[in-house]
């Protein structure tokens, strides 16, 4: 889970770096995704791996709740989003 988790590093930054979300996700984002790292190398060690993976299953949840919320709320407020919604809806 480990590579997984470090790819999805580089994939936010690539999503900042685009355009397409912002700097709070970006923040967000990195905290969430540096607290699912360090759980998942205190899987590495653990000496009960139920315990441990609903644990990192149950934070992943979280992770992708939390970012998608946050993408929302951004989008909702860049000026951006607005002349894309209005392209949009005039079949420019």
């Amino acid at each position: 889970m480990l590579p997984y988790v470090a790819a999805l590093f580089i994939v936010n930054y690539f999503l900042f770096v685009s355009g397409y979300v912002g700097i709070y996700y970006l923040t967000v984002s990195s905290l969430g995704l540096a607290i699912w790292f360090a759980m998942c190398l205190y899987g590495l060690f653990a000496k009960d791996e139920r315990k441990w993976a609903a644990a990192s299953f149950r934070i992943s949840l979280y992770f992708l709740s939390i970012s998608f919320l946050v993408i929302i709320i951004e989008t909702a407020w860049r000026p951006e989003a607005y002349a894309a919604r209005f392209i949009l809806s005039e079949g420019i």
